[in-house]
């Protein structure tokens, strides 16, 4: 499993990049030259529980380090603000933040969208030993126990919203690791929300956690369900900058 979201991995990776190289063209022009000589630090909001794509611990990930590479020839340094994404569009839209990652259109009052450039498959992911249907829909979770990522309320479409109204016992955590302890752990979940490659990193994290303190990590290798709930979902920055978004 592990190798599978790895390979799936690299394509994003390789995708983004192609997005990205976009921003080096741009930042050839004049008037972005002039701004980054007046503003050379990007204030970059990101949530802090998305790798591999950002990894706080490091100040790393895909995307930050594509992005500070686009940028280091013009001498824009990147300084990622890690927050909650409710508080990063809060902060862009108070013009405290340049740019945000992977921000849905229209989360935002005003700011100039990049194009795609992450692609997310966000599922279901159940223990196997439930026996939950592998075809289930998303009406199926209203009594269920779920767990989503912060704002996979508005993220996830106007069905999974109705049934997140309806359950009582949906909740949204900021720190996805937590669902990994909730799921395996605790065994008081039915269903964790999150992307494939995101639940892939912290699995393998968590698994080698317990194995350098000398625990047993046969709860964390019990069999997973993956339920294909929702298409796959790119996702832009979106700048203040109205000069970068026209070149990309």
């Amino acid at each position: 499993m592990v190798g599978i979201m790895l390979g799936s991995t690299l394509q994003k990776f390789f995708s983004a990049t192609l997005t990205l190289l976009c921003i080096c063209a741009l930042l050839t022009s004049k008037s972005i030259n002039a701004s980054a000589a007046d503003n050379p630090l990007l204030r970059a909001g990101v949530s802090f529980a998305i790798p591999p794509w950002v990894i706080q611990e490091t100040n790393s990930g895909i995307e930050l380090d594509i992005l500070r590479s686009a940028l280091r020839p013009y001498a824009i340094e990147v300084e990622p603000v890690f927050i909650p994404f409710a508080r990063a569009f809060s902060l862009f839209d108070s013009n405290d933040l340049d740019v945000v990652l992977n921000a849905k259109p229209g989360s935002v009052r005003s700011g100039f969208y990049s194009d795609p450039v992450v692609q997310f498959e966000n599922v279901a992911i159940s223990l196997k030993k439930k026996n939950f249907p592998t075809d289930l829909t998303i009406a199926d979770l209203t009594d269920k126990r779920v767990v989503a990522f912060q704002n996979a309320s508005k993220f996830l479409g106007r069905e999974f919203q109705e049934m997140t109204e309806k359950n009582k016992l949906y909740d949204e955590i900021a720190k996805q690791k937590i669902q990994i302890n909730l799921l395996f752990l605790r065994g008081k979940i039915d269903f964790i929300i999150m992307d494939k490659s995101i639940f892939g990193y912290y699995w393998s994290e968590a698994i080698e956690e317990l194995k350098s303190n000398g625990e047993d990590t046969s709860s964390l290798l019990q069999p997973v369900e993956f339920h294909y709930l929702f298409p796959k979902t790119s996702y832009p920055f979106v700048f203040q900058n109205e000069d970068i978004k026209k070149q990309i």
